[in-house]
């Protein structure tokens, strides 16, 4: 019921989705000092997706991000009925993870590294001792498994009514029986909510309408791709086994999950095939949705739950509940701006984990919503990740097969999406798959990760150790460094800026200063008003009045959003023309060599010095060259008109064996940035990490004004609290991706961002930031003794000073 019979025709912010996430974002938005806050939901509060709900709090997920959501569940739900006298049901009773096999145990092994980092236990078992933990359990096919004090259990319609009980206490209105129809913008803003009860005018809008949201989406011109499957689990009979403090139960190699439910279980699946519900269109309304029950598609996920608990085959089944939940195409939330808007958030697709997510979700959004920045890094997250067509309905049928499965399958390093694959290829695609290239995808790219030697398969074999592409990598990167490489680059993101105030914009919007003469290249990023990194990219200025923008191919929505939005008030536009260019990276001692042979175009450093870009011939076409480099060797970048592309590469291949010309993929260039001391956005680089902290102050030009010039003036004043590093492990052969914990002296101090075997120096290397509560100087950051923890062993690790391949960067320069 409303809490008004009239609905208000104002309010500062309107939440629309009454679930559990609608809910909490209401309150925190309260508690956070909002005081004009209306929720609207088109049926009754929990009637979507919460109320069938299993009501886990699982505390520790596979990252940091994910895991302070998590945490905040933790914290807050045994004092929600504290706050507000209504009962939530929460209480704490330890969860175990366990694994079948070697492969998921390595696997496990990883997430205690994560709660050394978040500053939550978890504790690896030896099969007798899960046993010790849930005695109902067969352990005798377990390799071993891990153990979580801080997860629980919650009633999720309870829990959504305390939450809601409390935003009205400080001030909410709660609208139910109120749908919305449309939205109404002025610009990139949100000025209006329609409902059929009225309009409400407004100034900001958090969308929190879980499988609706897709379609919602759709018409407001934002993807949103996410997807209701059939999603089951059974309740028994009383059973006199089940302890008061059953643990929850995840055995990720069976597909299944065990809760305890006041002396019954519950037992449910998550689906490695599963099963897409009404994929065209959802109900417009239509409260607590119960599908038909599927014995026949849940009996394997029952006879799994019989072998690990065999006190099952003496208990009935007393509920058999089939409801519709939702997930997203890459199995993370969406959670913040939706691109294109400046007023409007979306808080959609957890994935089955909405209600242990619920209240870190609620206080993310609300602090980001009022202060204008998310407390933390939400990259992970972010809308303006998802092309266009992930929220076609043919996508999503496809993806959707397999996406809510991953989230118990193996979750393999580089591992790659197998359905919805084959959306958009680079114009030399065939010749590439030819040359042996085995693909990933990026951004929809058919992209090559790296090619095999003749005879060779190229498919990945994966593993959390050693990985099968690294010889493949290694001989690659020798090509880098003895010869030249062809790296097929076409994915990248290209822009173009113009108009009479291209410059004056540019400046405002980039730290660098780019108001360089026309052909010259500028490496910059645009910030925040924090100082932190919105977009790193490079700049080249065509003419007086135009620049053209290159940036990562999954980078592609959101810069172009935030460009868009900073160029909203002068005269110039952005215009997206990647697909009019294929890009073509030759790389190498001997890549000037190669071009020289095609080019009658001078190509000398005194001609064609370093940064710089001019057109040249090369064959019959006129290309865009600029001199540039991600890898650390001599080398050029062709920005080829598509008509062109085949004809170009053609004849850079035909010449190729003179100059022992090898093809180079993603996996490589990414070792071989690493070993150059070059950053990545979205690990290194991030909204909440500034230039100075990550070692970028040469890219920073004070003596302009600039977005987050005062924010990084004071920082250099007052000092860093964290620092990027660089760090060599040379003791064995470590698999290091990110989130690792790194330990000075023997405390925690950072988590590494990212990490590789670098190929053409040997050993392995990772970035990372270390910290400290007073003063992060370098002389801190590159003293003590440094170890990294990975899956539970510690790798001595050494911080240096400077890159360790080429630090002067003699060879760039040549």
């Amino acid at each position: 019921m409303s809490d008004a019979a009239t609905l208000p025709q104002h309010a500062q912010i309107v939440v629309i989705g009454g679930g559990i996430v609608g809910c909490s974002s209401a309150y925190h938005l309260a508690k956070q000092g909002a005081t004009d806050v209306l929720l609207i939901e088109q049926e009754t509060l929990t009637s979507g997706t919460t109320w069938h709900a299993a009501g886990v709090v699982g505390s520790l997920r596979a990252s940091i991000f994910l895991t302070k959501l998590t945490i905040e569940a933790c914290r807050l739900f045994p004092h929600l009925e504290q706050e507000t006298g209504q009962a939530t049901g929460y209480r704490r009773t330890g969860g175990l993870s366990i694994a079948q096999t070697k492969d998921r145990l390595e696997e496990l092994k990883r997430i205690p590294g994560i709660g050394e980092l978040t500053g939550l236990e978890a504790e690896m078992l030896t099969p007798e001792e899960i046993r010790e933990k849930c005695p109902l359990l067969e352990i005798s096919d377990l390799a071993g498994g891990v153990w979580f004090p801080w997860d629980g259990q919650t009633n999720p319609t309870d829990t959504t009514m305390a939450f809601a009980k409390a935003a009205r206490t400080n001030g909410v209105q709660i609208a139910e029986h109120t749908k919305m129809t449309d939205l109404k913008r002025r610009g990139r803003s949100i000025t209006t909510v329609c409902t059929d009860r009225g309009d409400i005018e407004c100034e900001q809008v958090v969308l929190c309408c879980g499988m609706w949201s897709r379609h919602l989406g759709k018409r407001l011109g934002v993807t949103i791709p996410l997807q209701a499957v059939e999603h089951m689990y059974v309740v028994t009979e009383p059973m006199p086994e089940v302890p008061a403090d059953q643990p929850f139960i995840r055995d990720l190699d069976a597909s299944i999950y065990i809760k305890g439910d006041a002396g019954k279980l519950l037992i449910g699946s998550v689906d490695p095939i599963s099963k897409p519900w009404s994929v065209e269109r959802l109900p417009d309304a239509g409260g607590f949705i119960e599908l038909a029950q599927d014995w026949d598609h849940f009996e394997p996920f029952m006879s799994a739950a019989l072998k690990r608990v065999p006190a099952l085959e003496r208990a009935g089944i007393r509920q058999f509940l089939n409801g519709p939940e939702s997930f997203t195409v890459d199995t993370r939330h969406i959670m913040g701006p939706a691109p294109g808007y400046n007023n409007f958030y979306i808080a959609a697709g957890f994935n089955t984990t909405g209600i242990m997510s619920s209240a870190g979700v609620g206080a993310c959004i609300a602090e980001w919503m009022i202060d204008g920045a998310p407390p933390m890094d939400t990259w992970e997250v972010d809308p303006r990740r998802f092309e266009g067509f992930e929220s076609t309905d043919q996508f999503i049928r496809e993806r959707t097969l397999e996406a809510p499965g991953l989230a118990f399958k193996m979750h393999w390093p580089y591992r790659q999406p197998e359905t919805a694959r084959d959306v958009k290829h680079s114009v030399v695609h065939d010749n590439l798959v030819r040359a042996g290239a085995c693909l990933g995808v990026v951004a929809g790219w058919e992209r090559p990760m790296w090619y095999d030697a003749p005879g060779e398969s190229p498919s990945f074999d994966h593993s959390h150790g050693e990985q099968s592409w690294w010889p493949a990598a290694e001989r690659e990167a020798h090509a880098t460094r003895d010869s030249v490489a062809f790296y097929d680059q076409s994915q990248m993101t290209v822009f173009l800026v113009e108009g009479a105030q291209a410059q004056a914009a540019l400046q405002w919007l980039c730290a660098n200063n780019v108001a360089v003469p026309p052909g010259n290249v500028v490496y910059t990023q645009m910030l925040n008003s924090r100082g932190g990194i919105e977009a790193d990219v490079t700049l080249t200025r065509l003419s007086l009045n135009t620049y053209r923008i290159v940036t990562g191919a999954s980078n592609r929505i959101r810069d172009l959003d935030w460009i868009e939005a900073g160029l909203e008030n002068w005269n110039a536009i952005c215009t997206d023309i990647t697909s009019d260019y294929a890009i073509f990276a030759l790389m190498g001692p001997r890549s000037r060599e190669l071009l020289a042979k095609l080019s009658s175009s001078r190509l000398d450093c005194v001609a064609f010095p370093f940064a710089t870009s001019q057109s040249i011939e090369l064959g019959y076409a006129y290309v865009s060259a600029q001199r540039l480099s991600y890898v650390g060797e001599l080398g050029y970048e062709l920005f080829v008109p598509t008509e062109y592309a085949r004809h170009v590469y053609e004849n850079i291949i035909d010449l190729g064996d003179h100059f022992k010309l090898a093809h180079a993929g993603l996996l490589c260039m990414d070792s071989c940035r690493i070993e150059k001391g070059y950053r990545h956005w979205g690990h290194e680089l991030s909204p909440s990490v500034t230039p100075i902290e990550a070692g970028l102050g040469f890219t920073v030009d004070t003596t302009k004004s600039f977005e987050g010039r005062v924010a990084l003036l004071e920082q250099r004043r007052s000092g860093l609290r964290q620092r990027l590093v660089l760090f060599s492990i040379s003791d064995g052969h470590p698999l290091l991706m990110h989130d690792e914990p790194i330990y000075r002296n023997g405390t925690v101090v950072g988590e590494t961002t990212s990490g590789a075997r670098a190929f053409r120096i040997g050993g392995s290397l990772a970035f990372g930031f270390v910290r400290h509560d007073t003063a992060c100087t370098r002389e801190f950051a590159l003293e003590g003794q440094y170890e990294i923890g990975v899956g539970g062993q510690r790798y001595t690790a050494v911080p240096l000073a400077k890159a360790p391949y080429d630090s002067a960067s003699a060879r760039m320069h040549s």
